[in-house]
């Protein structure tokens, strides 16, 4: 999936962070995250984030993302999964070949999305749900990793999270 763009926004009503992901292709995948999932997935994704990429320009870093722009789904929408967000309850964190980290959200033995995210990709997702989660009042610990399990370190992040 090539993402085009990426949003998480705090739905009150059913108190959950909405991720939806929209793809060069015209696509858009939905997922739902709990706060009792963000307590489990945050310390192993948050150090992959303050990771330093291995360059070999000295450039000035990229911005993670453009957060000055709203979220424009594709006007020819098509949702593969549906249209009814998945309801997250595990996750897989690994690597690519070439090193990039590759996010597979799932429910419980049924629907997944696959994400696979560059460094800047992974800075802006969390910037997203660290926003999300302040949004949502939830007094979650992202700053540190009082709020789930131990952290994985930064080059080998961690296998799956139920």
């Amino acid at each position: 999936m090539s993402i085009h763009q990426l949003q998480v926004a705090y739905e009150t009503l059913p108190d959950r962070l909405l991720l939806r992901v929209s793809t060069r292709a015209g696509e858009e995948y939905l997922a739902y995250l709990t706060r009792r999932f963000m307590r489990q997935l945050w310390p192993t994704l948050a150090p992959l984030a303050k990771a330093e990429p291995a360059r070999a320009d000295t450039a000035a870093p990229r911005s993670p993302g453009r957060f000055d722009q709203a979220y424009e789904p594709p006007a020819n929408l098509s949702h593969p999964l549906g249209r009814e967000p998945l309801l997250v309850g595990e996750a897989r964190i690994d690597r690519d070949p070439s090193g990039q980290v590759v996010l597979i959200l799932r429910e419980h033995r049924q629907r997944s999305m696959s994400l696979t995210l560059n460094d800047a990709l992974v800075q802006a997702l969390c910037a997203m749900l660290r926003a999300g989660v302040s949004a949502a009042h939830w007094n979650l610990d992202l700053d540190g990793t009082a709020a789930g399990a131990p952290a994985a370190t930064a080059s080998s992040p961690a296998g799956t999270l139920h």
